[in-house]
């Protein structure tokens, strides 16, 4: 006699309904993210500006609004590897932005 009785993994049908719940979860975040972002910037904050963000091991320069802010669909502005830390890499932004520091 087997020591468990019944089925794994929920068949077929199940899990292409989970596959298909998760789609349309992922959509509802990114579309979410994509109408709210504008409302997450602080009140003094125009837009207009850059920030710097650690993405996939190296340092990126981003705008803070445009097609280009979007992390998970372009590629960014500027990237570097050869800076190890946030201080270095705000001085690298700067010198490349032409901001004085």
């Amino acid at each position: 006699m087997p020591i468990t009785t019944g089925r794994y993994g929920g068949g077929r049908p199940r899990a292409r309904r989970e596959r298909l719940a998760h789609r349309w979860g992922w959509l509802r975040h990114s579309v979410s993210v994509l109408l709210t972002r504008p409302g997450r910037l602080a009140p003094e904050d125009t837009g207009v500006g850059y920030t710097i963000y650690r993405e996939w091991g190296h340092w990126t320069v981003r705008p803070v609004a445009g097609w280009r802010s979007h992390r998970w669909i372009t590629p960014p502005t500027h990237a570097t590897r050869s800076v190890p830390d946030h201080d270095s890499a705000c001085e690298w932004a700067a010198d490349l932005l032409g901001v004085p520091h």
